[in-house]
Order: C-alpha cells, then sequence, then structure tokens
C-alpha cells in the first residue's frame, strides 16, 4: 500500500484550480524575476502568496531542472524535493519503444526519457499530482506522455501491455521517516517483484543514495548496479534489471563514470613504508566511490596505501582523474596537537576530515586555528593511527 503522506499535497482545491489558471500563470511569468518575499506581501498581485510560492521554485529549478523552469512549470515543496534532477534522469540512459513510469511524482524521469520512447505510460496515486502532471505535460509541449491516476500495484496487476521498460521510484516516506529497506517503501518491491519482471522486458529501480549496494547484488543477482554522484554528492542508487552482466558503476556527473564487474575483486593494500613521506599524492574519494567499495579498484594501478572509507595516498600522479578530489602532500605529520599547533601556527585553515573521530570544531579550538584557505589540512587514520596532511589541491 502506499502511504498516505505521499497523497497528500501542499495546495487545496481550491487553490490548485487557481495555479491551474492562464490568468495565474501570467502573473507568476511576470514576477518570476522579483524575490519570492516581497511578491509575497505585494498588494497589487492577486493570490500572492500562492504566486510567490510557484517563483520560489522555479528559483529554485533553474539549475536542477532548467526544463521545467523555462515552461513555468508548476510545482510544489514535496514534489521538488523528492524529482530527480534533470542530469540524473538522463543518466539512467534507458530507451525503447515503449517505457511504463510507476511513480510520477513530479514527472521529471517521464519527461526527460521521453525523447528516448515512443510512448511513455506514466502512474501517479495523487489525483491533484495528475492534474499538475497533466497541466505540466501541456506547458513543456510533450505529447507522448500518457498519465494515469492508480496505485502502481492495481495498474500492473489489471494491464495486459508488456514495456520494453519499467521504472519504480518508491515511496520511502513514511510517517516522516525516511525508509532505505526496499521491502519497507512503498509500494514493496520484493512484493510485487513478479510483477515487474512479467510486465516489464527490463527493470530500473531507484533506491535511497543509502541504498547499500551489495544488498543490491543479494536481492537480484542478475542486475547491474549504478551509482550516481553529481559534484561528488551522491544521488541517486539505480538497480537495473536488463540482462547484462553483473556489474557496478559509480557515474559522477558531469566528469564521467567508472565500473567493474561483480563481485568485486578483493585488493588488499600495500603495506605503508615507514617513510611514507615519499607518497606524495593524496586520493579523497567521492562518497560514492565509498558507497560502490571501489577504492581498491582504482589504487590497484598505482603504488598506493589507501583504507576504505578513507584515504589513498600515491607516489605519482594517476594518469585519469576519478571521482573525488586529488591533492599534493606538502607536509605529512603525526597527530600530536603540540607539534601541530606550532606548524600551524595561528594561521587561518581549511580543515578536512576522513574516518577521524574528532569534529572540525574541536580541531579547531584544540589548534587554535581560524577558518580560512590560506592552509589545507587533511586529518585521517592511517593503520588506526591518527594522521595530518598539510595538502594543495591538484586541478587536473
Amino acid at each position: 500500500m502506499l502511504t498516505n503522506a505521499y497523497i497528500c499535497t501542499m495546495f487545496s482545491d481550491d487553490e490548485l484550480n487557481t495555479i491551474l489558471s492562464s490568468e495565474f500563470q501570467e502573473e507568476v511569468s511576470n514576477n518570476i524575476s522579483r524575490n519570492a518575499l516581497d511578491i509575497a506581501v505585494d498588494r497589487h498581485i492577486p493570490n500572492a502568496r500562492l504566486v510567490a510560492t510557484l517563483v520560489k521554485y522555479l528559483e529554485r529549478a533553474k539549475k536542477k531542472l532548467p526544463t521545467f523552469y523555462e515552461a513555468r512549470a508548476v510545482m510544489h515543496e514535496m514534489s521538488f524535493e523528492q524529482s530527480s534532477s534533470e542530469e540524473c534522469a538522463r543518466a539512467k540512459g534507458l530507451s525503447g519503444d515503449t517505457l511504463l513510469d510507476l511513480s510520477f511524482g513530479l514527472g521529471v524521469d517521464s519527461v526527460i526519457l521521453s525523447k528516448n520512447f515512443k510512448d511513455v505510460t506514466a502512474i501517479e496515486i495523487s489525483e491533484p499530482n495528475c492534474r499538475i502532471g497533466r497541466e505540466n505535460l501541456k506547458r513543456l509541449g510533450i505529447s507522448n506522455v500518457h498519465l494515469y491516476c492508480s496505485r502502481a500495484e492495481e495498474f500492473l496487476e489489471k494491464t495486459n501491455k508488456e514495456f520494453d521498460w519499467i521504472l519504480i521510484d518508491p515511496d520511502r516516506r513514511s510517517n516522516g521517516k525516511k525508509m532505505v529497506l526496499l521491502e519497507d517503501c512503498s509500494p514493496n518491491i520484493l512484493e510485487i517483484e513478479g510483477l515487474l519482471r512479467k510486465k516489464g522486458r527490463h527493470v530500473c529501480i531507484k533506491c535511497s543514495p543509502l541504498f547499500d549496494t551489495k544488498e543490491a547484488f543479494r536481492l537480484f543477482p542478475d542486475c547491474h548496479v549504478e551509482v550516481v554522484a553529481m559534484h561528488n554528492e551522491t544521488k541517486e542508487v539505480n538497480i537495473f534489471i536488463d540482462g547484462s552482466l553483473p556489474r557496478i558503476i559509480v557515474r559522477n556527473l558531469p566528469e564521467g563514470s567508472i565500473e567493474t564487474p561483480w563481485p568485486i575483486k578483493k585488493i588488499s593494500p600495500n603495506v605503508l613504508a615507514e617513510d611514507a613521506t615519499a607518497l606524495k599524492y593524496l586520493f579523497i574519494p567521492s562518497p560514492a566511490i565509498d558507497h560502490a567499495r571501489m577504492l581498491g579498484i582504482i589504487m590497484e594501478k598505482y603504488n598506493a596505501y589507501w583504507e576504505e572509507c578513507g584515504i589513498a595516498l600515491m607516489d605519482r600522479m594517476p594518469t585519469e582523474m576519478y571521482p573525488g578530489q586529488l591533492y599534493y602532500v606538502e607536509q605529512y605529520l603525526p597527530f600530536s596537537p603540540k607539534l601541530l599547533k606550532s606548524t600551524i601556527n595561528g594561521n587561518r585553515s581549511l580543515i578536512l576530515l576522513r574516518n577521524f573521530d574528532m569534529g572540525i570544531s574541536q580541531l579547531r579550538k584544540m589548534l587554535k586555528t581560524s577558518e580560512g584557505t590560506t592552509e589545507t589540512w587533511c586529518f585521517s587514520r592511517i593503520e588506526n593511527r591518527r594522521v595530518a596532511f598539510r595538502i594543495k589541491k591538484v586541478n587536473l
């Protein structure tokens, strides 16, 4: 069963009727460049609070949803916060003749992927969201997406069609809590797995950014998994049941991707030499690399020491850039507050932490350093010992 929380919309029926009118759309367009707070208190604007709300989310959509912004699409807080970005939707790469999107929401996936399909069937449980969705499709000029109000599991049971792709992003919110496990989401993916496989030649399941990639292969041995990040922040974990060989892919948008077969080959890090000063490059992997457990695969080709969910130290600059940040090590010190305090000598510093058991504010107080960019320090653990690196970013 889908949760009631997902059915709610922040607009009443009367407000929604107003929002979908051409007069209201004109007011939004006329005020699109103004500050939302100024709009809200402007007595000359009919329904100023509603206009301000729409302008507020359109302004936030400029980067995340530029196509929706240009079309002056209708959106509210829940639909905006829970939607994919257009880049993440595009990165799914689904294509074929027919797509079934079982969780339309704001419609970002359906809209972006509609360019890759002749026909898209979209399902949305909330009637108000369906009204908004149909209006947005009209504003976007999209004619091959057909939106129906239904529960996902009911539609799957009743339809006699078979689709090239089925895409589902189950509701991960229940009573104000965020769910991660697929069996806790709505609908329960494990309960409808048979229907998904029966009605779809291929299936894509969008999961929480926190979803364990190892769990995906336990549940679906014939899948491949993609961890999607933007600017080194994990946004989605997507499971593809598509008949391809089991593998895991990290897509760090917009830079590129890296992949490896599953199960991942176990690689032990090199033993750290007593004189670690020869390892002049420090690599901090993106959370997506950590999530996919791929740091060892990346470091295998280098004379490197590395720690899972930590850092990697290399004796030379990598020949290609991986999702994460690369730094030149200017100084390597054991963690000694007295030594570090005298070394930093009151300079302003940017502090980075990786697998470290102290907070930034605690370190600043201990080392007498304020926030700034005169120096950059990374605090981490190597072989369970606290260490500190004075580093300089390498731009490739």
